[in-house]
């Protein structure tokens, strides 16, 4: 929660985040506007400092929508084709979405 706030706080006080700029680009979207709804807290960006590779992604009111499929395996019920059938799924039908995690 810190790091959200931190960013949330840099939003409302400077006028240039590296972070926002970064996803402004990815997602095609005015810089400004976007610092804004992180600011008023309508975007968030998810960032895992322990991963300094990852991808930085926004999420929220006018950003491209994002599916997260997890495929995997509870230790209580095992079923790798219905996993796989939920790949399937989502990937036939898209759901307006450019982008699955």
């Amino acid at each position: 929660m810190v790091v959200l706030l931190g960013l949330i706080n840099e939003a409302r006080s400077s006028t240039h985040v590296d972070l926002i700029l970064e996803v402004a680009k990815a997602e095609d979207v005015d810089y400004e506007h976007l610092r804004r709804s992180v600011a008023a807290g309508r975007v968030i960006i998810p960032r895992n400092t322990r991963k300094k590779k990852a991808r930085i992604i926004g999420i929220g009111e006018g950003l491209t929508t994002k599916v997260n499929v997890n495929v995997g395996a509870s230790r209580v019920y095992v079923n790798l084709d219905l996993e796989v059938e939920k790949v399937r799924v989502v990937l036939k039908h898209r759901l307006g979405s450019s982008e699955y995690l």
